[in-house]
C-alpha cells in the first residue's frame, strides 16, 4: 500500500535518478519482499527492541550502507607502491587506540625486548587483558550504578581511550604543545595498564558502594511499586 509506496519512493531518493524500467522493477520487488518477510515480526520488533537500540542501529545502518568510506582517512586510498614508503599509516578509526600502543615503546626492555617486539606485545596485550577482566574485578556489586568511584574512572579510562585516538591519528614525530606525540602515547599507555591492573582492584578492594535497592523496581521504576499481586524480593549480592 501506501508504505510500500513511499518505501520504493526512498530507495529512488536514495540512488541513481536515471531509472530504468528493470530498476524500477528489482526496487518495488525489494519492497514487496520487505514487507511480506519483515512483515510478520515487525511487531515483535516494535514491541521488544527499545527506541535506542532502534536508533543506533538506524545510525549505523546509515554509516554501514550510505557513507562506509567517511571516517575514513584519504591516505588509505592511495594505490600501494612498493618503492616508496608512505610517511604516515594511518588505521581505521576503530584501530586507532591500538596504534598509539604500538608505537608507544620506542626503547629496548632491558637490552632482551627490541622496542617493535615491545610494542607489538603491548598492543595484543591491551586487548587480551579485557579478557580476565572479571577477573580483576572482584567487587560483589557489579553495576557501575551503584560505584560511583568506579564509575568516574570509567570515564577517565573512555578520554584516555579518545587521547590515544588521537595520538594514533596523528604523526608519530609530531608533538602537542612541545611534547611529542610518543610521549602522550607513553602516558596514555601507562594509565590504560594501570586501570585494569591497579586502579580496578584497588577499587574493588576500597571502594564501598551505595546500599542495594530491596527490589528491581526501585531503581528501574523510580520507587514505584511492583505489578498486582506480585512479591518483591530483596536483591542478593553476587557470591
Amino acid at each position: 500500500g501506501r508504505g510500500t509506496a513511499a518505501f520504493v519512493a526512498l530507495l529512488m531518493a536514495m540512488c541513481d535518478h536515471r531509472y530504468t524500467a528493470t530498476q524500477f522493477a528489482l526496487l518495488s520487488a525489494l519492497a514487496v519482499l520487505g514487507r511480506v518477510y519483515l512483515g510478520a515480526v515487525a511487531g515483535y520488533m516494535v514491541e521488544h527492541i527499545p527506541w535506542s537500540l532502534f536508533f543506533f542501529l538506524t545510525f549505523l545502518a546509515a554509516f554501514v550502507f550510505f557513507a562506509p568510506n567517511v571516517l575514513g582517512h584519504p591516505d588509505n586510498y592511495i594505490e600501494a607502491n612498493p618503492l616508496n614508503t608512505p610517511p604516515h599509516i594511518v588505521p581505521e578509526w576503530y584501530f586507532l587506540p591500538f596504534y598509539a600502543i604500538l608505537r608507544a615503546i620506542d626503547f629496548d626492555f632491558m637490552w632482551i625486548v627490541p622496542a617493535k617486539l615491545g610494542g607489538v606485545i603491548l598492543m595484543f596485550g591491551s586487548i587480551l587483558i579485557l579478557f580476565v577482566l572479571p577477573w580483576l574485578d572482584f567487587s560483589k556489586v557489579r553495576s557501575a550504578r551503584f560505584r560511583p568511584i568506579h564509575k568516574q574512572f570509567f570515564w577517565v579510562l573512555v578520554a584516555d581511550c579518545f587521547l590515544l585516538g588521537y595520538i594514533g591519528s596523528q604523526p608519530a614525530d609530531g608533538s602537542i604543545a612541545g611534547i611529542s606525540n610518543i610521549v602522550f602515547a607513553q602516558i596514555g599507555t601507562a594509565y590504560y595498564f594501570a586501570h585494569f591492573l591497579i586502579v580496578i582492584p584497588l577499587i574493588a578492594m576500597f571502594e564501598r558502594p551505595r546500599p542495594l535497592p530491596s527490589s528491581i523496581s526501585e531503581p528501574v521504576l523510580k520507587g514505584g511499586g511492583a505489578p498486582a499481586g506480585a512479591v518483591a524480593k530483596p536483591m542478593e549480592k553476587a557470591p
